[in-house]
């Protein structure tokens, strides 16, 4: 058996000569046995305020103290959402623009203080456009090796496994991508099984 690593998430697979058959189901390139973490230079955190980029924000911390690499925390302001309240309030773009951009420097100033309290020094990046064509853009120009991003955001449905803007970017991204899962409560399963019956009858 050989051992092999994930291209998208880094996880450990196995390829069995015998059977000439790999069980991840994504391409995947051999790796040293813990030199992709210890390698990491640059950690790309996007954030939106959802409790997922929280719980994606105390993995990336921890990341960042482990192999002292540079933190950076993005936030993108989803323009395509700017003008949809435009719309819908009657406002002027110019002014909600404003508004969004002034809670988005003000969600990066508390993940910036979060981040000191592990000791890290985090740089910010406040962008406009399709949130996960920002992600894409801004890890290739900060040569990010590692984006964390949680499993859905504040626009995420409850029925979805993943939210599109995580899928967008795990699938399209040239780096590793982490992406931090929610818990799962009983309240979710028991929607799950219901869900299951339901198709089943």
């Amino acid at each position: 058996m050989c051992r092999v690593f994930d291209a998208k998430f880094s996880i450990p697979t196995y390829f069995s000569h015998a059977t000439n058959r790999t069980i991840a189901m994504y391409d995947v390139m051999y790796q040293e046995p813990y030199r992709l973490i210890r390698r990491t230079k640059v950690i790309l955190l996007p954030v939106d305020g959802s409790k997922d980029s929280a719980r994606a924000a105390s993995v990336a911390f921890e990341l960042a103290e482990i192999t002292g690499a540079r933190l950076i925390i993005l936030h993108v302001i989803n323009m395509g959402m700017v003008q949809h309240m435009a719309r819908m309030s009657e406002t002027d773009v110019d002014e909600v623009l404003e508004k969004y951009e002034e809670n988005g420097n003000k969600l990066l100033q508390r993940y910036k203080a979060a981040a000191a309290e592990h000791g890290i020094d985090a740089d910010l990046i406040l962008t406009q456009g399709l949130p996960s064509e920002r992600i894409l853009q801004v890890a290739d120009e900060q040569e990010a090796e590692v984006i964390v991003i949680g499993c859905r955001g504040v626009t995420g449905a409850l029925s979805s496994a993943i939210g599109s803007t995580t899928e967008r970017v795990v699938r399209r991204a040239k780096c590793p991508v982490l992406v931090v899962k929610r818990p799962e409560t009983k309240k979710v399963r028991r929607r799950q099984t219901q869900r299951q019956v339901a198709k089943g009858s």
